[in-house]
């Protein structure tokens, strides 16, 4: 990610270097992109955490309820 940083910063960022770096992960070219775009806006060049749902003490009471 630090080196797509780079590339973009220079303004010499291609499609290409995105598709290469997607191939290489085995995502999607558009997550690449996404990547991007919040190592930019976090100024971090580590991967995303993925967002994930999480079962927390409330849900668990709430579904309690609900039943």
């Amino acid at each position: 990610m630090a080196q797509l940083l780079r590339l973009r910063a220079a303004g010499e960022l291609t499609t290409g270097h995105v598709r290469l770096v997607a191939d290489a992960v085995g995502v999607h070219k558009r997550t690449v992109w996404r990547w991007l775009q919040e190592a930019e806006e976090t100024g971090s060049p580590e991967k995303p955490e993925r967002r994930r749902f999480r079962i927390t003490e409330e849900v668990i009471e709430v579904l309690a309820d609900y039943q």
